[in-house]
């Protein structure tokens, strides 16, 4: 038996042995004992999960000075991750008393490309914009007002802020009156991306369907955007979660980092 698979059991033996009552799902040390388990070479010969895509399906560019660009960001384990877990990521950053009932419940808990800046990314010469499957915490939440004053900034984003009251503003898929989208059905986000790219227009601000990127990091979610145009990637690749959905992979749980987020075309999985 190689010798990462011996240490996963003899961790899993250890834990049995002083009498723990089973890894709870979502807890950092159940998800570092799963993540030496499948860095086993008996387990797992390759990593498929954190493979980067065809130069036919992704490849970067250099944003322009006089196109305007816009960045759409999904919420729940893309700006945020795993609640109260920075022993597993310890890039991220706990909002103590700030609540987050997403996958979960405990303190709203920034990803580390939301504690460390978009603005330090390509997005920050870009207009920004939110699109969730979620609520953000509900009307007049915390989550809401971190997300706002402390996460989405850039330049650009901030001086329309300043100008036009409807760019802070949430509102549903099914009526998008702001670029902050929230209850945007699964695999069918693209469309209030599209919403939230004629809103800008509305503002006298046009900017190309090349031009929109998104990020998130529920993988059902980023082919269907090739169909409109737009570019999406799919983050938090180093981190996903084991635990939601059966175990599949589905969601991230760290979220996402600065790093991940570059000006790439086209559509890219993990």
């Amino acid at each position: 038996m190689a010798a990462p698979a011996v240490f996963a059991l003899v961790g899993v033996m250890v834990l049995a042995l002083i009498g723990y009552n089973g890894l709870r799902p979502g807890s950092s040390l159940a998800v570092h004992v799963r993540r030496l388990q499948d860095s086993s070479p008996e387990t797992n010969t390759s990593s498929p999960k954190t493979n980067t895509s065809s130069p036919k399906t992704a490849a970067s560019v250099e944003i322009s000075s006089t196109q305007p660009c816009l960045c759409v960001f999904d919420i729940d384990r893309t700006l945020t991750g795993k609640q109260n877990d920075v022993y597993y990521c310890p890039r991220n950053k706990v909002m103590t008393g700030v609540h987050d009932g997403a996958y979960g419940s405990g303190d709203l808990t920034l990803s580390a490309l939301a504690a460390e800046g978009i603005s330090n990314t390509f997005c920050g010469q870009c207009y920004l914009g939110i699109c969730s499957a979620g609520d953000a915490g509900g009307d007049n939440s915390e989550e809401r007002t971190v997300l706002l004053d402390q996460v989405l900034k850039t330049p650009l984003y901030e001086a329309l802020r300043a100008k036009v009251s409807s760019a802070s503003w949430w509102s549903w898929s099914d009526n998008i009156q702001s670029p902050l989208v929230l209850g945007s059905p699964n695999t069918e986000k693209q469309y209030s991306v599209e919403g939230i790219r004629r809103w800008y227009q509305q503002e006298g601000i046009s900017i190309s369907s090349s031009n929109v990127y998104f990020f998130g990091d529920r993988r059902e979610n980023i082919p269907p955007f090739a169909h409109l145009g737009f570019n999406a990637k799919e983050i938090s690749c180093e981190s996903r979660d084991p635990w939601l959905y059966g175990g599949s992979g589905m969601v991230g749980y760290c979220g996402a980092t600065p790093e991940e987020v570059v000006a790439e075309t086209g559509v890219k999985n993990c």
